[in-house]
């Protein structure tokens, strides 16, 4: 059960295996109408998780929920935060960058909530500065949010999804 299906990817049949802190896990997330869950099992000590919401929103609240057992239980190395230093986004950049920006499947609006931005895609979250045009969300703080502009200058015409160098999505502004 636990053999991987292709041996480069951490997929075998049925869950996933990751290696947290030096420590094999076993995990799978579930979902339906009305509900998301999610559950973890080291294949070594015992440690394990299970989480069941009633919200087909549910994902944030399984994440807080698992990171927060992994502390307080100290498995070591299972929850690791990147750390970000947060900038003040003058209001010039905070104009600059409210809109709308889509790339046909993804439509994201940017908006200014009393000097600060919010992104709105499947729901809204607030975007955190961190600089050099790049924001933050908290729900996924491995993900940038970097807006661009095709001419070099300081009219920004698309945003784009980063995450470890790798680009999600990238969308342009509509006009």
């Amino acid at each position: 059960m636990f053999s991987k299906v292709i041996p480069t990817s951490n997929y075998t049949l049925g869950f996933v295996v990751e290696d947290k802190g030096g420590e094999k896990y076993f995990s799978h997330r579930g979902a339906n109408y009305g509900y998301r869950s999610v559950f973890y099992g080291s294949m070594n000590t015992g440690k394990g998780i299970v989480v069941l919401t009633n919200s087909e929103n549910g994902e944030m609240l399984i994440n807080e929920i698992v990171n927060s057992v992994a502390v307080t239980y100290d498995w070591n190395g299972f929850y690791n935060p990147p750390i970000k230093k947060l900038v003040i986004a003058d209001s010039a950049l905070i104009k600059e960058v409210v809109g709308i920006y889509s790339n046909g499947e993804s439509i994201f609006t940017i908006n200014n909530i009393n000097g600060k931005l919010e992104m709105t895609g499947n729901s809204a979250e607030s975007l955190h500065y961190i600089g050099n045009h790049r924001f933050f969300l908290l729900s996924s703080p491995d993900i940038e949010v970097v807006f661009s502009s095709s001419d070099g200058g300081r009219i920004y015409d698309a945003l784009e999804l980063i995450e470890n160098g790798n680009v999600l999505i990238k969308a342009s502004r509509n006009k």
